[in-house]
């Protein structure tokens, strides 16, 4: 969908962009083969603060009518949505707020890809803002130490053998 012109923007972006200390950066060269996996963290960050600054940056200005422009905006309701759900506090306005943006995030992704075909993750996504409502900001419920661990153990090397044990 981006393109290659559209991700060298982006890493130039990155590269004149000053993050906090306290957030985890993404690789310069992400979207390249030779990057490897990016953690959770990373892809945060990637998505959530290079894409936008670059896309707001080059698609912004456009028509608002245009392709772009549409996906600009399918794109940051998408983010604006993921942002709302990790708030460590949570209101029934935010909730509203993460409904109304997931809902229109799904309804204009298959406008604009009408060869995209749904995942679980979209229709959980549809039942999200229902956990927040019953058990609170994310925080207090979420796996990420799991996720933590299942990196951590994806650099054991092993014989991709069951029960058994090499040295």
């Amino acid at each position: 969908v981006l393109g290659a012109g559209v991700l060298a923007e982006v890493q130039r972006d990155m590269a004149r962009t000053r993050l906090p200390y306290w957030i985890s950066p993404a690789p310069q060269e992400a979207g390249s083969t030779r990057v490897g996996k990016l953690s959770a963290d990373q892809w945060r960050s990637f998505c959530s603060i290079h894409l936008v600054v670059t896309l707001v940056r080059i698609w912004g200005p456009s028509d608002p009518e245009s392709r772009f422009h549409k996906m600009l905006q399918n794109y940051m309701d998408l983010v604006t949505a993921v942002k709302i759900a990790s708030m460590r506090t949570m209101t029934p306005a935010r909730i509203s707020s993460y409904n109304l943006h997931m809902d229109r995030y799904l309804k204009n992704l298959l406008e604009l890809y009408p060869q995209v075909n749904l995942s679980p993750y979209h229709h959980l996504s549809c039942h999200f803002g229902e956990l927040l409502q019953r058990f609170g900001p994310t925080h207090a419920w979420r796996c990420w130490i799991f996720e933590r661990i299942n990196y951590k153990l994806q650099e054991i090397p092993t014989n991709k053998k069951f029960g058994t044990y090499d040295c």
